[in-house]
């Protein structure tokens, strides 16, 4: 290879979240003046690549073909295609972030960002459903491509011990790079009233699923209510299947038939989610299965005081700026809420340790760390 590496992406299979985000604020703060590199590639879906930053060393390349495709004919394409385009484009390496890829390019690197297909006693929790099927196809077609890949980018010490766990896959070659957070949503953690008959806002912003225990969440707090003896208001946000609102909705009935406490908004654009967090006087955070949640990085730099699930890399992550609790066991968050709406100094300090380490979490450093690591892998090539 001479000259500057020109580094290819495979974003055909990033259709939303945590995914497509990461790779948004990647290529916002890429800079081949800075990262070595002369071109970025980017294969993708329409709507995908329209969303992506302009840059004069951005070259889109959207897929038509694969507007309304399935992930069947999407990894058809990756298999019989993306290899022949990535080398008609004169790629000296290729980031694969949806974690499976099919073709026979090297070098290419490999992004572990989903732990579910990882971790069996979470993908039971879908039963017998098409969902665990796919999560299990995805075990298989992730762990071959980590194992073919020149260098796999996992997204925290808890990740990468679990990719690490998988016979085949050399340690040395898997990196930990974590993502970075927004700056739209850093704001200095400010003095909130603490009156005690002023109602206090928990904010929990999650799709509905299994891993995500809204029932606990529910339940917790309106355990936490009785115990506590504090107007405690849940702000439910998130996507989810019809079955899954209409379950939900059902539990939220159950427990606030008069809905004087529990709201659900189902998902708000991602623009929009900074401004939920404003209106908040306590993140919520109880999901027993990530690599590194991006929501979780949100709320800290938003500067609340989080009570997060103990699973995980939580506690990895938010380390002493968080409380923590059992995300299957009500009375593990029930107690864990009490003592943090009943000590109102100690939710000044979570929100302020939060708010500092989230300040160490930028995109730029993700990016110089990524960047750093294609680079290496061209030239290493």
């Amino acid at each position: 290879m001479t000259g500057a590496p020109r580094i290819g992406i495979d974003a055909i299979n990033l259709l939303g979240g945590g995914g497509r985000t990461h790779l948004i604020e990647l290529l916002g703060a890429s800079d081949p003046a800075r990262h070595g590199f002369s071109t970025i590639i980017v294969w993708g879906c329409p709507d995908t690549i329209e969303q992506l930053p302009r840059r004069p060393w951005i070259e889109p390349r959207p897929v038509r073909s694969l507007s309304d495709a399935t992930i069947f004919h999407r990894s058809f394409w990756q298999l019989a295609q993306l290899s022949r385009e990535a080398r008609r484009a004169r790629c000296d390496v290729l980031l694969v972030p949806g974690g499976s890829f099919f073709g026979d390019f090297h070098p290419f690197v490999a992004m572990s960002q989903n732990m579910l297909p990882f971790e069996t006693a979470e993908r039971a929790r879908y039963g017998w459903s098409l969902k665990r099927f796919r999560l299990a196809l995805l075990h298989l077609t992730q762990r071959s491509s980590f194992r073919r890949a020149d260098a796999v980018i996992s997204l925290s010490g808890h990740a990468r011990a679990m990719i690490e766990a998988v016979r085949g896959i050399a340690s040395d070659r898997i990196t930990v790079i974590p993502h970075g957070v927004g700056t739209r949503f850093h704001q200095p953690p400010d003095a909130r009233s603490d009156t005690p008959g002023e109602p206090l806002t928990l904010l929990y912003v999650s799709p509905i699923e299994p891993y995500k225990h809204h029932d606990h969440v529910i339940a917790g707090v309106a355990q936490a209510r009785k115990d506590s003896g504090r107007d405690l208001r849940l702000r439910l946000v998130g996507p989810g299947n019809l079955a899954r609102r209409r379950a939900l909705k059902a539990l939220i009935q159950r427990f606030d038939k008069m809905s004087q406490w529990i709201s659900y908004t189902g998902p708000v654009p991602f623009d929009q989610i900074d401004r939920e967090m404003k209106a908040a006087d306590i993140a919520l955070f109880a999901s027993s299965c990530e690599a590194c949640p991006n929501i979780l990085l949100e709320y800290m730099a938003a500067g609340l005081p989080i009570l997060s699930s103990d699973r995980g890399p939580m506690p990895e992550i938010a380390g002493d700026a968080a409380a923590y609790f059992d995300p299957e066991d009500t009375g593990s968050l029930a107690s864990a809420l009490v003592r943090l709406v009943t000590a109102p100094d100690e939710r000044d300090r979570i929100a302020g340790a939060a708010y500092a380490k989230a300040r160490e979490m930028s995109w730029t450093r993700c990016a110089d760390d990524s960047f750093s690591l294609l680079v290496h892998i061209a030239r290493s090539r």
